[in-house]
């Protein structure tokens, strides 16, 4: 008999750590609750925290007109995190969209995949003077965005809306494009501002 209790109490021990094996969502309310434009993440293991204002890193934020028509609502929107001396750098560009539709605003700051197309997210990451991207343009990532929040202004001719969007990238095959040399990404998280992202 006390062996079958034995037993039960095995079974039930082990199924509650395999459960919580199983569990791979992780707690970002730490990170959510930052405010700072930032990357961090790890390139093959190595730990990276670049942020705006700490040491030299500065940002840019701009959005582009892919048709070339200042008037079309189309637009790509870029987030810049820059090391002055430009050894380091991070990038982030979102897929073109129509910036007076709610439902492509939605759609592309909502559940999106990283890739090297216009259809897609996509990421440059300089570090100590090596290029790292996404090489391949039938490359598929996720991205998820944990959180957005719009800061908007009286005058936005004065100063423009901005959109900071919390990120999480993750496994990431990069490489610099003319080489086999690849490298991994993980545990990608970015505070990402950005402007353009509706038409006024």
């Amino acid at each position: 008999m006390k062996k079958i209790i034995l037993a039960v109490l095995m079974f039930v021990f082990i199924g509650c750590n395999s459960d919580e094996e199983n569990q791979v969502d992780k707690d970002y309310s730490y990170f959510l609750n930052l405010t700072q434009p930032q990357f961090r993440g790890k390139i093959n293991n190595t730990h990276l925290l670049w942020e705006f204002n700490m040491g030299t890193y500065q940002m840019n934020s701009t959005y582009l007109f892919p048709n070339g028509n200042s008037e079309d609502p189309n637009r790509l929107l870029r987030f810049v995190l820059n090391q002055e001396h430009g050894n380091n750098q991070f990038v982030i560009t979102t897929p073109i969209y129509d910036t007076s539709s709610e439902i492509e605003y939605k759609n592309v700051f909502g559940p999106k995949h990283i890739g090297d197309s216009d259809n897609d997210y996509h990421i440059t990451i300089i570090n100590n003077n090596i290029n790292h991207q996404i090489c391949n343009s039938i490359a598929n990532y996720n991205i998820e965005v944990l959180k957005t929040e719009e800061i908007i202004f009286e005058n936005p001719n004065i100063n423009p809306n901005i959109l900071k969007v919390w990120l999480k990238i993750d496994n990431i095959e990069l490489n610099n494009c003319d080489s086999n040399t690849e490298y991994d990404l993980s545990d990608g998280l970015v505070i990402a501002q950005f402007i353009g992202y509706k038409t006024q």
